[in-house]
């Protein structure tokens, strides 16, 4: 079987970074490289916030989980 990762692999959708501050991060973004938030949320499910940043063609994702820090990680 020839496996080759390029037919698999359409484009790269969105990054992901976990973040301690969530707003903080959010106005970095924003402010210093020029992301527009698209949306904010929270996921029950894994107790995490979230917001969404687009710039032109890259979506961004940040993550905050209450307590997790560098150390726990």
């Amino acid at each position: 079987m020839n496996t080759n990762i390029s037919e698999y692999i359409l484009r790269q959708h969105h990054v992901a970074f976990f973040v301690g501050d969530l707003d903080k991060a959010i106005r970095f973004y924003e402010d210093n490289l020029g992301f527009e938030l698209v949306c904010t949320g929270h996921v029950d499910a894994a107790n995490e916030d979230l917001a969404m940043l687009k710039l032109k063609g890259t979506i961004l994702e940040l993550l905050s989980t209450p307590g997790l820090t560098t150390e726990t990680l």
